[in-house]
């Protein structure tokens, strides 16, 4: 699946705060569990690559889903269903080579199956809002 921009998805949530009063002997013991509760769980939120910088202008970005039994490897240096070479995108530039800012997700769907989205930014204009591919 490719999106024209991030303004194209529905807003789900921007930020969930708790808070509670907690007396100032148990502070540290709580916040202990807490970070250990946190390292523990999967987050369930899709995200680019953090470390590289967005693509200016002419992007979009990517999803490629993929999903099989518990521990399936994933194909190698490949991002599936982009949208080149068609007339749903623009053609990818002379200087592509090959890499895009990534970020893999797996998760676990049931048990013995899991779920891979690798989310991305790409060079490149589409001819409209989403695309779904094979």
């Amino acid at each position: 699946m490719s999106i024209d921009s991030a303004e194209v998805l529905r807003l789900v949530r921007k930020e969930t705060q708790v808070s509670a009063e907690v007396s100032g002997s148990d502070t540290d013991r709580r916040a202990k569990i807490l970070e250990s509760m946190t390292k523990q769980s999967v987050t369930q939120i899709l995200q680019l690559n953090g470390e590289y910088e967005l693509i200016a202008s002419s992007s979009f970005l990517h999803f490629s889903v993929l999903i099989g039994p518990a521990g399936f490897t994933s194909p190698q240096n490949q991002i599936m269903g982009l949208p080149y070479g068609g007339k749903l995108a623009s053609q990818r530039p002379n200087n592509w080579n090959g890499k895009a800012p990534i970020r893999i997700h797996r998760f676990q769907l049931s048990k013995g199956i899991e779920i891979e989205i690798v989310a991305s930014h790409h060079s490149g204009d589409l001819s409209m809002p989403v695309v779904f591919g094979c």
